[in-house]
């Protein structure tokens, strides 16, 4: 038995002639193109790396004068907005 959707193929087509050019941009120093979701998700991970090992160094380090409630509530914000991401951007 055959389960292949015969609109499969005509899907594929039409998607692969839909214009993706809003998501193409040229970087002003070297000229190249680069798409443009993958430098919104290259910085996100980027920011949220740091940020966390900046609020997991802070809770290590914590002093007795400190409250490090503040670096849990930043790890925790952090973790659900990757852990609640949808797949598209």
């Amino acid at each position: 038995m055959d389960f292949k959707n015969k609109n499969d193929e005509e899907d594929h087509e039409s998607f692969s002639q839909l214009d993706h050019s809003e998501n193409i941009m040229t970087s002003c120093c070297s000229g190249q193109k680069t798409d443009r979701r993958l430098i919104v998700v290259s910085a996100q991970v980027g920011f949220s790396a740091l940020t966390l090992i900046f609020a997991f160094f802070m809770i290590a380090k914590k002093n007795e004068d400190e409250d490090i409630s503040t670096f849990y509530t930043i790890v925790s914000s952090i973790l659900s907005f990757w852990l609640g991401k949808s797949t598209d951007l």
